[in-house]
This record gives structure tokens, C-alpha cells and sequence, in this order.
């Protein structure tokens, strides 16, 4: 596991059941993207399939981290892989919902869902 920390964010890469999950908590934005980017492309660099981003502890993201997202989104598309996002709060997935990821990203309410949809291989959009 690796991870980064500042007063303003931190990014964690660990593990869970066999999935490369990138924990963020604090706010993501342009000052902040730097440090989730790098998480987020040394999550890109191991042997997986499928990554899951845990936002639960995110308290604003703006459309700067979202193009992030997205940007792995692409990565693992290119190796027939999958982003799921767990979301977590109400405020959070009524956010990505304004912005229309719905239909992007693989959106998810629990890590454990998340593990769920991967472990099932279906890679269909989870909207909650």
C-alpha cells in the first residue's frame, strides 16, 4: 500500500479482496489533482482488471477530479478493464449525478457492491 497525504487530501492504494482500490478523502480539486493523479496512475501501473475509487470521505470534488476519473476510466477501458466509484452519501451521488456520470462511470454506494459487480464480471452501470 502507498499513499499520499497533505492538509487538504489524501490518496491511499491498497487492496481489497484482490481489487486495487485508491481510498481519497478530504477535496478534490485543481490544487489537490497533482496527488490523486499520481495514486491514481500507480493503481493504473499493477496487474489489474478493475480499480475502485472510494469517495466516501470526499467533502467537494470538482470538474477536475472528475476528468481524473474519467481519464482512468479510458486507461482501464483500453485493457478491458472497469472504474467503479463508491460514492457513499446521498450529496455525493446527487453531485456525480448533476454532472451526468452515471452513464460514464460505474457508480457504486458500498465498497462491498462495488466488490460484488467485479466479482460477478458483469460491468454494468450501478446507479443508486
Amino acid at each position: 500500500m502507498s499513499h499520499f497525504a497533505n492538509p487538504f487530501i489524501k490518496v491511499a492504494v491498497k487492496e481489497t479482496e484482490g481489487v486495487t482500490t485508491v481510498e481519497v478523502s478530504g477535496e478534490v480539486d485543481l490544487g489537490t489533482l497533482p496527488h490523486l493523479q499520481r495514486m491514481l496512475n500507480e493503481a493504473l501501473e499493477q496487474e489489474t482488471r478493475d480499480i475502485i475509487v472510494d469517495l466516501r470521505s470526499v467533502s467537494f470534488i470538482d470538474s477536475s477530479g472528475v476528468g481524473a476519473l474519467i481519464g482512468a476510466k479510458k486507461k482501464l477501458l483500453a485493457s478491458r478493464g472497469e472504474l467503479h466509484v463508491v460514492y457513499g452519501n446521498e450529496q455525493m451521488r446527487r453531485k456525480l449525478g448533476i454532472m451526468k456520470l452515471g452513464s460514464i462511470l460505474c457508480l457504486h454506494e458500498t465498497i462491498e457492491d462495488a466488490l460484488r459487480e467485479i466479482k460477478e464480471g458483469s460491468g454494468a452501470q450501478q446507479n443508486h
